[in-house]
């Protein structure tokens, strides 16, 4: 039976895993400090991300505007805002009126010598050579400050920042594999938990799951245990005394729990427990939704991968192999009842841009077919009155 796992955001509640951790920018973005390019901040909040500066500015927190007056001198000051503005901080002016020679409508530029409200005024970020006024003026004027903020900057004609990705406590929430959660394991940490509130939810998922000997799921509903399960991930094949000793560890990377009852304020926490301590675990996604089937599966569904590795031979007949990346693909026929013809037609049509957990079967020697991605293609061809075949391919995501 071919079942679909649709991923909600679940709402994080608690993990042993640090933020900042190690692999982590050591500094949290502020509006009091002063980038250079090439600096890296994280975010917490509601963001949990990484960001790289691109151009050298000073942090401010949020777009403000008001009532400036200015000084024709040399070199001009201006009075406005608060003594919580710095060096530093870029400002637009605009006026109803005349702004003074040497000052010109909607150009950036950034404050200077600050000492309370007052402050002049520099071209560049970071110049020394004071801007002087002459001539007349007509107020009022109005200044203006831009925030800073890195995931309002990351775009547009003037971008500051660059999204470097999730923090490591939250990369197993991007839906995104190819980044994950790690966390090395010690004597005061011998396992990774992670607990979230994901509504209703009847299905979990852990993705390119490393490192580990066992995951287990539990749900709780308040301080009471409604569900708990726990998969081993040991897929090592042994047939005789020498593979016992000798064989490689092999072990399953997805795994996936469920039905879980459906408590709309319940919990959910995954335990990681390691081979040993001091293993690194990793877990590259964590999916929760509520799983839907679809219909059964035909035999000859197919599975492969898309290998993103470079390969390339030079005139020499040298060939140069870079290890990369790969996305699973599946390819499935299903049997649907005409009775479920409209609901699987309309929720194929549904998840058409929509990555979810794709599970063929339940069997862990079949697990190869199940796949984490979005369907690329799919048709049905209404052969029978009763029945209705499906021809569904599943573009995998890395």
């Amino acid at each position: 039976m071919l079942k679909v796992l649709k991923p909600s955001v679940p709402t994080f509640v608690s993990s042993t895993v640090a933020e900042p951790a190690s692999s982590d920018p050591t500094s949290a973005w502020s509006d009091t400090t002063a980038y250079a390019a090439g600096d890296t901040v994280y975010v917490a909040g509601t963001e949990h991300r990484i960001y790289e500066c691109t151009a050298a500015h000073q942090g401010v927190l949020a777009n403000t505007t008001g009532t400036a007056t200015m000084t024709i001198a040399s070199p001009c000051v201006v009075t406005w805002g608060s003594s919580a503005l710095v060096d530093g901080t870029p400002v637009v002016f605009s006026t109803t009126g005349a702004l003074p020679t040497g000052l010109t409508v909607g150009t950036t530029y950034y404050i200077k010598n600050r000492s309370g409200t007052t402050f002049n005024l520099v071209a560049t970020y970071g110049g020394t050579t004071l801007i002087n006024t002459t001539g007349t003026q007509s107020e009022p004027h109005t200044c203006k400050t831009t925030s800073t903020v890195p995931s309002t900057r990351l775009t547009g004609a003037d971008p500051l920042w660059l999204d470097l990705g999730p923090t490591n406590r939250h990369a197993m929430f991007d839906s995104i594999i190819s980044t994950g959660t790690t966390l090395t394991t010690s004597t005061s940490q011998p396992a990774m938990l992670v607990t979230v509130s994901p509504g209703i939810c009847n299905g979990v998922a852990t993705m390119d799951v490393t490192g580990v000997s066992s995951v287990t799921c539990e749900m709780f509903n308040g301080a009471t245990l409604v569900y708990t399960e726990t998969k081993a991930v040991d897929n090592t094949f042994i047939s005789n005394w020498y593979e016992y000793f000798f064989e490689p560890y092999d072990v399953f990377t997805d795994l996936l729990f469920g039905p879980l009852p459906p408590f709309p304020s319940a919990t959910v926490k995954l335990t990681f427990a390691p081979t040993s301590v001091g293993t690194t675990i990793k877990c590259g996604a964590a999916l929760y939704g509520n799983t839907v089937e679809l219909g059964a599966v035909e035999y000859g569904a197919s599975a492969g991968i898309t290998d993103y590795s470079r390969k390339e031979t030079d005139e020499f007949g040298i060939t140069t192999l870079v290890e990369r990346g790969f996305s699973k693909h599946a390819s499935y026929q299903l049997q649907v009842e005409s009775s479920q013809l409209r609901r699987v037609f309309s929720t194929l049509a549904a998840l058409r841009a929509t990555p979810a957990v794709w599970t063929a079967t339940d069997e862990y020697k079949l697990t190869p077919l199940n796949t984490f991605g979005y369907p690329k293609d799919w048709g049905v061809n209404i052969q029978y009155y009763n029945y209705a075949s499906f021809s569904i391919e599943i573009e995998g995501l890395l």
